[in-house]
């Protein structure tokens, strides 16, 4: 009997959950976007009143599947059914940097960093390069550390011309990252 080198699924779901994870990471003091939770048209025009610019995204998804960036008014109604929840965030221009960790007992014990400047369509990342990344891997330390998480997990992350970075997801599992370790 081995123990499972995992954290909880309650605890990963709300992880994979792209609205739960920016209020975990925004009650932590961690930079994350400016989100909004759509569920209903209204939310959705009031996204769109709030923010000129914005990102679209299902609540679940993996590789920016259904994810409309920059969309009209007219192309997120069209693609967004009310049947599921989605979120908004305020579109921040910079640069992709996605990391990969292994945790335990809210410790990294193995990171990497690498910026997403070739992917399959809009998501998945298709060639790795390790970079130092500096702020993104104090960031994963601190939301490491504050959730003493344990397992794999990948964030990502937008980084601004001056700068500054935004986590805009995290994914609780194993991701191409891995390749660099």
């Amino acid at each position: 009997h081995f123990p499972a080198f995992v954290e909880p699924l309650d605890k990963l779901r709300a992880l994979h959950n792209k609205w739960d994870f920016i209020q975990l990471s925004r009650g932590l003091g961690l930079p994350v976007p400016e989100t909004m939770l759509i569920e209903t048209e209204a939310s959705l025009r009031s996204a769109w009143k709030r923010w000129p610019r914005l990102i679209v995204k299902p609540v679940y998804s993996r590789f920016a599947s259904r994810t409309l960036i920059q969309p009209t008014i007219e192309q997120s109604q069209s693609a967004i059914s009310f049947d599921s929840s989605w979120v908004a965030q305020e579109f921040i221009a910079g640069t992709q940097i996605c990391t990969y960790s292994v945790c335990h007992r809210g410790r990294i014990t193995a990171h990497t960093a690498y910026r997403s400047d070739f992917t399959a369509g809009q998501g998945a990342t298709i060639l790795f390069r390790h970079v130092n990344h500096a702020a993104t891997l104090d960031w994963v330390t601190k939301f490491v550390a504050a959730t003493d998480f344990t397992g794999q997990i990948a964030f990502d992350f937008i980084e601004t011309r001056e700068g500054k970075i935004f986590a805009i997801e995290c994914n609780p599992r194993a991701i191409s990252g891995i390749h660099l370790l």
